[in-house]
């Protein structure tokens, strides 16, 4: 089984990581932990990323690999990737690529401003 589960280092990401524990998958299920930095336009110059930009990229693996952490589900074989781009047409667009059998979201995301100062965009 294929499961992707789009991250972005939420308490609602954390919740459906902590689900995906809980649930009897078959062995050798694969499981994808996708984070998506959309950027504002403020945080571009041009089309190149800032020195913010690429901060908060940073920052976004390095919560990527602590939610890969999280992981405890023997069953599954867990792999990271971060984009950038629109979230909801990237969560999509990889869905499809990687053929996911399920795909796992939050409740609610956080946008790069909210990264910025540690709360969520609503």
């Amino acid at each position: 089984m294929k499961i992707l589960l789009a991250t972005d280092g939420s308490a609602h990401s954390q919740a459906a990581i902590e689900f995906l524990n809980r649930i009897p998958f078959p062995p050798g299920s694969e499981l994808t932990l996708l984070s998506v930095l959309e950027l504002p336009p403020p945080l571009l110059s041009g089309n190149a990323p800032t020195e913010a930009a690429q901060s908060l990229y940073k920052e976004l693996e390095e919560s990527l690999a602590e939610a890969s952490q999280s992981v405890k589900n023997p069953a599954l074989r867990v792999s990271t990737m971060t984009r950038v781009g629109h979230a909801a047409d990237t969560i999509v667009s990889v869905a499809q690529q990687m053929n996911a059998d399920l795909i796992v979201v939050g409740s609610y995301g956080r946008g790069a401003v909210g990264r910025l100062d540690g709360t969520s965009c609503r």
